[in-house]
């Protein structure tokens, strides 16, 4: 396998073939083969960028690497009880809300990409800002 990719998705191995073309892409049946049996012969493992961030807390030594500048976007959905209108009006507003505020922004540049937000602003504290114990 040298010089191989690896994931768990037939969408993902089709991917890579036109990304990456003539390169070895090996299907598995869960990502934790990869993790249990990394070895320095595979290049890289292609999987979702959310799913991926929750294995990479498991397996801390990995990270996520978004490919630039073509990102792949793949849609969830909520499901629905059919013809519930006043849920599904109410998630449609709450998602616009929270795109518009940049809230789903920040939580995917954390808990995906791993960025930090800006911590130069300490949290409130009452030791600080109440009983001015400390700095």
């Amino acid at each position: 396998m040298a010089g191989s990719t690896t994931c768990t998705s037939r969408y993902f191995a089709e991917q890579v073939q036109v990304y990456v073309p003539g390169a070895l892409v090996v299907v598995l049946e869960s990502p934790q083969a990869f993790f249990e049996r990394t070895r320095d012969e595979i290049d890289a493992f292609v999987y979702s960028a959310e799913a991926g961030s929750a294995w990479s807390l498991a397996y801390p030594r990995f990270s996520v690497a978004v490919p630039q500048p073509d990102v792949v976007r793949i849609p969830i959905a909520f499901p629905l009880k059919p013809g519930d209108e006043r849920l599904r009006g109410f998630l449609n507003t709450w998602i616009q809300l929270q795109r518009r505020d940049g809230t789903l922004d920040e939580l995917h540049a954390t808990w995906v990409l791993g960025q930090r937000p800006d911590a130069s602003t300490p949290r409130w504290s009452v030791v600080r800002d109440v009983l001015h114990w400390v700095d």
